[in-house]
């Protein structure tokens, strides 16, 4: 199975909760019937006072599509039914110009309920580390340092296959899972030695990150 991150900003003069009100209804129903989606998640960020809680990550909306293969996924974007009910759709409140995605493989580092809040972390190398010290360091001294606050750790992995869309605009993705409903475990977990612990070990390995926190809406 792989996992496609899209990451989408809303259109010039579109407001956060118009964005989010058409992402949530319309567009869920038009994007959900791709052919081949096996499952289809939108992340949408935590928001404190109408503003986005860990400050505008470049995007409005975040999705998730899993798909079989990347066949699969590359035959759903080509089908009839992309190209007219949801690129018509998309065209509707997405800022197109500026979309910008990563297909990913997932692996599961820590075992857990997917329950809470997600906190979602968007990584790029850093250009002198070798290649694959970032994911290594992600599934060794950062999932230990941060095993006990939560309770579910995905890793993203690029694939290797060539696929249609643009490049990858992350080179790793992490998904944590963390409890609660609300932004109060997401501070808690920012402001903790444990972060700390975990943002040391990344260091001179990554040349910077996204993060949010969102809660999610299973489409299918």
């Amino acid at each position: 199975m792989i996992t496609r991150f899209g990451m989408a900003p809303r259109s010039k003069g579109m407001s956060v909760e118009a964005f989010r009100h058409h992402w949530r209804t319309a567009h869920a129903d038009a994007a959900g019937q791709i052919p081949g989606v096996l499952r289809y998640t939108q992340n949408h960020s935590l928001l404190e006072d109408g503003r986005y809680l860990l400050g505008y990550p470049g995007f409005d909306a975040c999705s998730e599509l899993d798909f079989e293969s990347v066949a699969a996924m590359d035959a759903g974007f080509a089908s009839d039914t992309y190209a007219t009910v949801v690129r018509n759709d998309e065209n509707e409140f997405v800022d197109k110009t500026r979309f910008s995605l990563i297909v990913t493989n997932p692996t599961v580092v820590i075992d857990g309920p997917a329950e809470g809040i997600k906190l979602i972390r968007m990584f790029r190398n850093h250009p002198s580390a070798d290649a694959g010290a970032l994911a290594d360091a992600v599934t060794g001294p950062v999932a230990e340092a941060l095993w006990s606050y939560g309770s579910r750790l995905v890793i993203y992995r690029p694939v290797t296959e060539t696929h249609s869309g643009p490049s990858a605009a992350f080179d790793l993705v992490t998904t944590l899972w963390l409890p609660g409903t609300d932004a109060a475990p997401v501070m808690g977990l920012l402001a903790s030695d444990e972060w700390q612990r975990a943002e040391w070990a990344l260091s001179g390995l990554a040349a910077g990150s996204v993060v949010l926190a969102a809660e999610t809406v299973d489409v299918r």
